[in-house]
């Protein structure tokens, strides 16, 4: 057998790399569109500005009065253009009449076409390098005498440093509160799932005395929850029954082996003779019946478990088989409501069933109506009928069942406290009952118990024609 020794992340270690990769990601995602609108923004800003100061720029070369002005002087608001924009006068060929600073290395030179385009700005590649260009006539008087033109590397214009430090910082705050975010949510996550799994460990070392804080506010971890719990108890109510009815098997299949044994033996010492004798090989007859009947029990239940029994369906009169059954139940020996069964049948029906199982049934509800009514209490059967089935109700008037067995009088091998000792039997009259009229297509159920009675109510459907 091949082991796995692979030791695996927990829960909540894949959960934290996750969120945490997710986190990750998400945050790259942002500082690169983030970057690459800040960089859009600075530019589509420096850009406005260069046409602010274009404009500054013709409108005092126009209205200069004489040489002391210097036209490339700019207002204090356009120092934050740093570096600054090279500043070109030119004529109206483009050729380049005044130029700062006076040492550039690129030519500024432009065609007329591109001074006399409609648009303000355009990008154009000088040398390798991509300039932004921003042209404005000098006019006056109608009059155009020559451009000015402003010109800046794309690199310059995009260029910030503050605002990258803005959105550092921005993003390691995120990162920061993101990360304190998944650790609390990944803890609130998982917890319940971790107490689960030591609750599974808890019952697989046989420990089903468990119970998991239940009311979460998220729908699936309560059913989580919930159905682990109900799961533990009904684990732990199985192994209650399994030990009794190991216990309980033992006593019932040894006291009549004991019996009979204590009988024989007698007998075959000669301690009884004749008729005396005759006595204990009826008894021990009567003992190996109730063996056998124990026995039967057992097959028929692991029979019908198994779906192995088939039933054998015939149309027949439900009055007339109900008073057989009555007959054949008036026939043994430990009924003490002898003359107190009442049959109440409104009219004649017919039915399709398995006359030996719906017998075996109705002889089961009997005993039980018996051992429950006591000595000269009335038994009472009932058949109504709905829309779609048969109704036989069998009634007695005995003291009910006790409120805590009430949940568990089908379960198998179930015995409840008043029976394990006063009654012999393996518990499974009632559970077996149930599969036989399920496999009638019918059920069996409990209808009412009280201190004045209880009532079990066995259903058949009703056959189309």
């Amino acid at each position: 057998m091949l082991k796995n020794n692979q030791v695996k992340p927990s829960l909540n270690q894949v959960f934290i790399t996750r969120y945490l990769l997710a986190l990750i990601v998400g945050l790259l995602v942002i500082m690169f569109v983030s970057v690459a609108w800040i960089r859009e923004t600075t530019k589509d800003n420096r850009l406005d500005l260069m046409v602010v100061m274009a404009e500054s720029t013709a409108s005092r070369i126009v209205e200069s009065r004489d040489d002391t002005e210097e036209p490339f002087n700019s207002p204090a608001s356009f120092e934050q253009l740093k570096p600054r924009p090279v500043t070109v006068i030119t004529d109206l060929t483009g050729s380049v009449v005044q130029i700062d600073p006076p040492f550039v290395t690129v030519d500024p030179s432009l065609s007329e076409e591109e001074l006399e385009s409609e648009e303000a700005v355009f990008k154009k590649v000088i040398a390798g390098t991509t300039y932004y260009l921003v042209t404005q006539p000098i006019e006056r008087d109608d009059v155009r005498y020559g451009y000015v033109v402003l010109m800046s590397e794309r690199s310059d214009l995009i260029a910030v440093e503050q605002e990258y430090v803005q959105l550092f910082f921005m993003l390691v705050s995120f990162g920061f509160v993101g990360f304190i975010t998944i650790l609390v949510m990944t803890k609130r996550l998982t917890k319940p799932i971790t107490a689960v799994s030591q609750a599974a460990k808890q019952i697989e070392a046989g420990d089903y005395q468990i119970h998991l804080p239940e009311g979460a506010r998220e729908r699936e971890i309560d059913e989580l929850m919930r159905g682990f719990n109900q799961m533990a108890h009904k684990l732990d109510q199985l192994e209650s029954l399994r030990t009794e009815l190991l216990a309980g098997v033992t006593h019932e299949l040894k006291t009549p082996v004991t019996s009979i044994s204590g009988l024989l033996q007698a007998i075959d010492s000669g301690v009884v003779k004749d008729a005396e004798a005759k006595t204990f090989i009826k008894l021990s007859l009567n003992e190996t019946a109730k063996l056998n009947q124990m026995v039967k029990d057992l097959l028929h239940f692991n029979q019908f478990s198994l779906d192995a029994v088939k039933v054998s369906l015939q149309e027949l009169e439900l009055d007339r088989l109900l008073a057989v059954v009555i007959e054949r139940f008036n026939l043994i020996p430990e009924v003490t409501s002898k003359g107190k069964l009442k049959l109440n049948v409104a009219l004649p029906i017919k039915v399709k069933t398995d006359p030996v199982r719906f017998e075996q049934i109705m002889t089961n509800l009997l005993q039980n109506a018996n051992q429950a009514s006591g000595d000269n209490q009335m038994i009472s059967v009932t058949v109504t009928d709905s829309a779609t089935t048969y109704i036989i109700d069998v009634s007695d008037y005995g003291q009910g069942i006790e409120k805590q067995d009430i949940p568990y009088i089908f379960e198998r091998f179930y015995r409840g406290e008043n029976k394990k000792y006063a009654t012999r039997g393996l518990g499974l009259g009632l559970s077996l009952s149930k599969m036989m009229a399920q496999a009638l297509e019918g059920d069996l159920v409990l209808v009412q118990t009280s201190e004045s009675g209880t009532t079990f109510r066995l259903t058949l459907p009703k056959k189309s024609e």
